[in-house]
Parts: structure tokens; C-alpha cells; sequence
């Protein structure tokens, strides 16, 4: 007994003298130990072993019983869903072959645009009925798996960044492609935000070519291209309620210039319309 209180002392003492020894450890273990000892120990005699063993039984499961309540309690609670964690990771390992299909055959494509080989009209069409629709597909899919707002592919997935609060170079780094639709000043921002061999593509500009030579990145302004059959099939879909134009402002004429300035933001949702005239009276 003497030596066991001696070991418990010394090894107290030394938990407090040295840095980055855990004196709860000890002391838990010693707890645990000793109240281990009082279930499991059995009597010399075998008579009393017998008397004692269905008491010693019921102790030991109601004590089992409590440490798990404990156990529970206690614990801190998963920060996330293993399932949804699992059914994200599926997700992510089926995107990547097919992301990296579509930029090879992206970067191929615009090898041929500067080769001549293509036009920008063919390059436009094909960026979206094959990127982009890849990309549209497995947003959703990943916006489908359920994840808690702990979780850390919750974060990856729900990456958003405020650009009235954080300037996205700061935030954004090596990525594979920049999709932008303003211009100006944030496509200037963009190029650096690219890495080696990545795409720059601008809906409102081309992209600077000293700037892609010198982030040694592609480049490309995307435009569309009118065409009648289209165009009449966009009016009967409109015509039949299942295309609804978002129109933010109606404007006399007479604002005209007020309405491109609004445009000039590039931060209007929507149309901005002018009326001509009012409707005729009945």
C-alpha cells in the first residue's frame, strides 16, 4: 500500500515539475484503477468468491452502464455527418475525371481558335453545351448532399465570396478557370488569380494578351451570335409563359441616359426597359 501511494506521489510531483505531462491522465487512471480493483478483486477464500460473485457481476454492468451514460454526455457531438461526408466524397471523385475532361478539351479548343482552326462562334457553343453543362450537373449534385454548416465539406462546398467586403484575389488562388462578366477593372484583377495554363475568358472584353503571356494563362472573349430560328423559338417559349424575362426597371424615353448609367454598373438584375410611349387608352 505504502508503495503504491509512493508511485501516485511521484508521479504527481514530476506531472507538476515537468511541462507537457497531462496530471488529469494520472489522476484519472488512478480513479479508474481504483474503483476497477474494488469490482474485480476477488477474496482469497473461495466460499466468499461465490457469495460475491453475482454481487460483483451487477456492479460491474450497472458501473459499465454509467461510464458509457457518461461517455455519451461528456463527449463533444460530431461536428458533422459521416454520411453526408461519405456522399460528398462520392461526388467529388466522380466530378474530378469528367472537370478535367472538359478543361483538356477546353484548352484544346482554344489551341485551335488561335490557330484559326475554329471561330469564337463554334468555341461559344461548345463551352456550353459541354463545360458548362458538366459543371451546372454535378453543382447540383453537390448541392444535393445533405451537410451539416460544421462540416468541413460544407465550407468547401458553400465557398462564396462578398466582393463588396473581400477582394476575391485575396481569396482565390490557382484557380483553373475565370468566367468574367464585367470587365474592366476585375478582369484586370483576374489574371492573377489563374494558374499556369489556365483559362481567362471574359462575356464583355477580350482578355489582355500581355497579361496571359505574362501569367502564362489562355484567354478568350466569349459573344453570341444572333440567328432568326432562334430567335422566334425564344419569343414563342416567352409568348407561352415558359420564358419570363426579368425586367428590374421600366423607364420613360427621357430617362434614357439614366438607364445606361444604371447598365454601366454592370449590377443591375435584370432588364432595365424603356417605354417609348404609353399604352393607347381604350
Amino acid at each position: 500500500m505504502k508503495m503504491g501511494v509512493s508511485l501516485v506521489a511521484y508521479n504527481l510531483l514530476f506531472g507538476f515539475m515537468l511541462p507537457g505531462i497531462d496530471n488529469a491522465a494520472h489522476l484519472g487512471g488512478v480513479v479508474s484503477g481504483f474503483l476497477l480493483g474494488l469490482v474485480m478483486a476477488r477474496p482469497l477464500n473461495l466460499n466468499q468468491r461465490k457469495l460475491q460473485a453475482s454481487k460483483r457481476l451487477g456492479i460491474g454492468i450497472l458501473g459499465s452502464i454509467l461510464l458509457i451514460v457518461l461517455a455519451c454526455i461528456a463527449l463533444p457531438k460530431s461536428a458533422y455527418s459521416y454520411k453526408g461526408e461519405v456522399a460528398f466524397g462520392d461526388v467529388a471523385r466522380a466530378f474530378s475525371p469528367k472537370e478535367h475532361e472538359a478543361i483538356t478539351e477546353l484548352n484544346d479548343l482554344f489551341a485551335r481558335l488561335r490557330k484559326g482552326d475554329v471561330t469564337q462562334t463554334v468555341m461559344s457553343d461548345k463551352l456550353e453545351s459541354d463545360c458548362l453543362t458538366i459543371w451546372r450537373d454535378f453543382n447540383s449534385r453537390f448541392s444535393a448532399v445533405s451537410l451539416t454548416d460544421r462540416s468541413p465539406s460544407f465550407r468547401m462546398r458553400n465557398l462564396a465570396v462578398d466582393y463588396t467586403k473581400t477582394k476575391f484575389e485575396d481569396v482565390a488562388k490557382d484557380v483553373d478557370v475565370v468566367l468574367d462578366p464585367v470587365g474592366k477593372e476585375t478582369l484586370a484583377r483576374s489574371y492573377g488569380v489563374v494558374k499556369k495554363g489556365g483559362i481567362v475568358m471574359s462575356l464583355v472584353a477580350r482578355p489582355d494578351p500581355i497579361e496571359l503571356k505574362k501569367h502564362e494563362i489562355h484567354g478568350a472573349g466569349i459573344s453570341s451570335h444572333s440567328d432568326a430560328e432562334d430567335l422566334a423559338e425564344i419569343a414563342q417559349l416567352i409568348d407561352a409563359g415558359k420564358i419570363k424575362p426579368m425586367v428590374t426597371q421600366v423607364l420613360p424615353l427621357s430617362e434614357a441616359i439614366a438607364a445606361q448609367q444604371q447598365a454601366a454598373t454592370h449590377h443591375t438584375r435584370g432588364k432595365v426597359v424603356l417605354r417609348i410611349a404609353d399604352d393607347p387608352k381604350s
